[in-house]
Parts: C-alpha cells; structure tokens; sequence
C-alpha cells in the first residue's frame, strides 16, 4: 500500500471509490435516506474521510440537502488532496462551490445547502472533545471501524449524537479475503489467515487497533451503547475481469491490494519469505494478465440510538 497522504495514496483512494459505489449496500443507502430528518439543518460528522469521497458521493446522490457536514482525517495530505479535487468536481457537476477558507467549502445547487468543514485529526481524539458531545445528527464511517478498538470509537460516537441520532456505519471489514485462482491451496490459506491475523493483533500507540470480524461484531458493540440497528447488509468488494479488463481503475486497486497483503505479511516469521515472494509476483502477474478475481466480505450498518 502507497504512503498515507502521497500522491499513489491518493491514486489508491481514487480508484477505491468506483469500487466502494458499487459494492456499498443500496437498501442500507436507501434506508438512511428515509430516516434521515429533513426539517432542519443537520450536524453531520464524517471520520476517517479520506480525500472527500463520501462527501463527492451524498452531493452526488443528494442525500444531505442543508447539512453543515465535518470530514475529519487523519493525514494532513489527504484533507489538502480533498480541498483541491472537491471544488473541481462540485463545479463540473453544476454546483456552486465557495472555498470559504484554506479548510472550508460551501456548496450551493437547487434545493442544497451544504456547508463543509474539514480538518486534519485523529478521529477519536476529535471525538474526546467536549465541544463534540451531542453535537451530530449522523456520524459517518466509511472503511474505518476495522482499523480502530471497536467498542471506543464506538462508545465516542454514541457520546457526540443527539437523541435519535444516527449512525451510517458501512464497508466494515468481515473475516473474508479471496484471491482466485487458486495458486497454492495450503499456502493460499495460510496468506488469508495470517492477514487476517495482522488486522487482529494491530497496536496503535499501546492500543489495539483493529479487528478481521469487525462487522459481525457490529451488532452487539451498537446493542452495547444502546443503539438500535434499522438495517444492515453485505458490502463486499467484487473486482474481477469482464471484456477483457478490469473496470475503472481496477489494477490500481488490485496492485494496492496485493501490496497490502504484502507489507502485512512481510515481516511475519510464520511464512517463508520465498513462497511470499513467488505468491506476490504471481497475483501481480494475474493482474496484469486481467485473470485475477479478489473478494473481501464486508458488511454495512445503519443504527439509531435513542
């Protein structure tokens, strides 16, 4: 995997939102868009924002129509790599778009008022703030829960909504990663494991920080913080060859992949360095030769607290 907050990051993110558009579960979309409140002007809270995606995407599909929206980001790259592409797409999709400071952005369109704040944080200290506590209708979390202690981030989130207030939690990580064809069964197996292994056993600064069953843990951590669940469903990421290639920027996706798995399970005394090494050089090789199918079990949430 690229660099947080580097350019091939950014190039990553880019390829990874036609992936996430069509793997994101449209009944759990759709029933966010019938709950969410439309009588008033939402506080909404994004975490772990990447380059705007998600922002791009509830503009796009006019779910949020007068929300001041807050995207918060860990990488200082990634919010500067979002101020510069969210204007830019805004505008080519016929909205206003004021850059009201170096951080900020006010979006106009028929019907839309949609006033942006982003910075450069990390999202449960942003959380921890006073200022934050019951301060949101919606907090979003697009591919992050799987990288942080669930039941924190999760209690922090309870603590920043208003009564009714809800959470659209999607693309969490769920136990299940493929790769076909198959190139070596017993080691093919023991790759998924130990990656998965490496999600279990991620420390960030003394604390766990991850977890490969992160979505069936959903449930009872939501049940936990007295939060209802209004809907789920599975959001898996289906990338495969059709007419000759892969879709969008399908091999930018695959190759970030692949280097994932291979930074995760580099240093892992478990596997032989040379049979990690030929695995590697022959997925890369499926790639390029548009045969290589890859599969991740993901799920998507929505809850409201009471």
């Amino acid at each position: 995997m690229p660099d947080p907050g580097t350019h091939e990051y950014h190039r990553y993110l880019a390829a990874k939102k036609s992936i996430d558009d069509r793997s994101l579960n449209l009944r759990v979309w759709g029933s966010l868009a019938r709950v969410l409140p439309r009588d008033r002007t939402l506080e909404v809270l994004e975490v772990g924002a990447g380059i705007g995606q998600m922002v791009q995407r509830v503009l796009d599909q006019a779910l949020l129509t007068d929300c001041r929206y807050t995207a918060v980001e860990l990488e200082p790259g990634n919010v500067k790599e979002a101020m510069r592409r969210l204007p830019v797409w805004a505008r080519a999709s016929g909205l206003g778009a004021e850059e009201v400071n170096e951080l900020g952005l006010r979006v106009r369109g028929e019907g839309m008022r949609f006033d942006l704040s982003l910075e450069a944080a990390n999202a449960l200290d942003f959380l921890r703030r006073p200022e934050t506590r019951s301060a949101f209708d919606l907090v979003i979390a697009q591919a992050f829960l799987d990288l942080v202690d669930l039941d924190t981030a999760l209690s922090l989130m309870r603590s920043s909504l208003k009564n009714g207030g809800l959470l659209y939690l999607c693309i969490n990580f769920d136990g299940g990663t493929i790769f076909e064809p198959t190139l070596d069964k017993e080691l093919d197996r023991q790759i998924e494991e130990l990656y998965h292994l490496t999600m279990d056993e991620r420390m960030i600064g003394g604390h766990q920080s991850g977890d490969s069953r992160t979505g069936r843990r959903l449930f009872s951590g939501l049940r936990d913080i007295g939060a209802r669940v209004v809907d789920a469903g599975p959001s898996d990421w289906v990338v495969y060859p059709k007419d000759g290639g892969y879709d969008g920027d399908g091999e930018v996706f695959l190759h970030a992949i692949i280097s994932t798995v291979e930074g995760a399970l580099r240093v892992r005394e478990e596997i032989d360095s040379r049979a990690l090494d030929d695995w590697i050089r022959k997925r890369r090789a499926q790639v390029e030769g548009r045969e290589l199918v890859y599969i991740a079990h993901q799920l998507d949430v929505l809850a409201q607290i009471s």
